[in-house]
């Protein structure tokens, strides 16, 4: 079942599942608000790996941070792959599951949106990877809604996420161990 908008307000006020919302122009569309773009990285030349027991990602640059009543732009330039965050921050319970739906301006204009899910029990920013597939440039504003986010009730017994993204990390910095959960359900 996907919450309605109503729902999605009451659990925002009475268990802070989206932090960081802009009171003054808040944007529920549909089913789900909106979120905006907080923090853009650009992908450095660097390779990653992804082991069974380990991992790593390319090393990332800050081309863009929001601050606030301050107009930021950046340019995603054709075939380049960037890492973003929200400025909000998202308090997945253990009975929601969020899905973001990148706005359809993105779609259009050559941009993909990757990344798309809050288990049950991830905290933080929402991080997610945008390519330019245009031969073309595109800019975006720091601050712009990017997504609008839906959140799903989950029947049923979850796992809640523990995992290494935990907070809104973008990138990994040097190799690091992989953590696993316990795969036995209780």
């Amino acid at each position: 079942m996907i919450l309605g908008v109503d729902k999605v307000l009451e659990l925002i006020r009475t268990q802070n599942l989206v932090e960081g919302l802009d009171e003054k122009n808040i944007n529920f569309e549909g089913c789900g608000v909106d979120l905006r773009i907080g923090e853009i990285f650009e992908m450095d030349e660097e390779e990653g790996f992804l082991y069974i027991d380990t991992r790593k990602t390319p090393k990332y640059k800050t081309i863009g941070k929001f601050e606030k009543d301050k107009k930021i732009k950046v340019k995603l330039e054709p075939g380049k792959v960037y890492i973003a965050t929200t400025v909000e921050k998202i308090n997945t319970p253990e009975n929601l599951f969020g899905w973001l739906i990148p706005r359809q301006t993105l779609y259009k204009c050559g941009i993909v949106v990757q990344g798309i899910r809050t288990d049950p029990g991830y905290h933080g920013n929402f991080s997610f990877v945008m390519i330019n597939t245009s031969k073309k440039d595109f800019e975006l504003e720091i601050g712009a809604r990017i997504a609008n986010i839906v959140f799903h009730k989950v029947e049923g017994k979850t796992k809640l996420y523990k995992g290494q993204w935990q907070g809104g990390r973008a990138f990994i910095e040097k190799e690091e161990k992989q953590v696993k959960q316990n795969g036995k359900i209780d």
